[in-house]
């Protein structure tokens, strides 16, 4: 597939995610868009947000393939319709604002955002913590005072053979 995404030089989409109930990928495609590519019918749709969303790549909602997560530059967290851009929740505020240096400095800590498990990881590089929140209500379910700068998340879980998860 060979398909011309935009006539501007500098625009481009960045960290993929694939989450398999959706056969689509979603990456990061500017300051307040997110791209949706459909491999199999050969599609990529920008979808444009109301909100200034963070670098940190959206996630697709693992409670629901029709949202996705975002993680704002004011420090919130947001559930959004995959394919419309409609915001359909938002957690205010639950980190630190986060600005981006004048100089693009690469080693400045970065916020990130990971999710799993009907929950969303935020880290706060600024406060050196990590919060949790459930996406069935946005609500923080727990932050934990880490004193470190954290800019990058994985969440990885295991299953025993009895079936109960860690």
């Amino acid at each position: 597939m060979t398909t011309k995404i935009a006539e501007d030089a500098e625009a481009r989409i960045g960290n993929f995610t694939y989450y398999d109930e959706t056969g689509l990928l979603l990456g990061n495609w500017g300051a307040d868009s997110y791209a949706l590519v459909d491999v199999d019918a050969g599609t990529i749709s920008e979808i444009t947000l109301p909100l200034n969303i963070w670098i940190a790549p959206p996630a697709f909602n693992p409670l629901n393939a029709d949202e996705v997560i975002v993680l704002t530059h004011d420090g919130s967290l947001h559930t959004v319709e995959a394919v419309t851009g409609e915001v359909v929740a938002t957690a205010a505020e639950i980190i630190t604002a986060y600005e981006e240096p004048e100089d693009e400095d690469a080693s400045v800590p970065r916020p990130a955002l990971a999710v799993a498990g009907g929950h969303a990881y935020l880290s706060d590089p600024i406060a050196g913590t990590l919060h949790i929140i459930n996406l069935s209500d946005m609500s923080e379910v727990a932050v934990m005072e880490l004193g470190v700068h954290i800019t990058s998340i994985a969440v990885l879980g295991a299953t025993s053979e009895a079936g109960s998860g860690i």
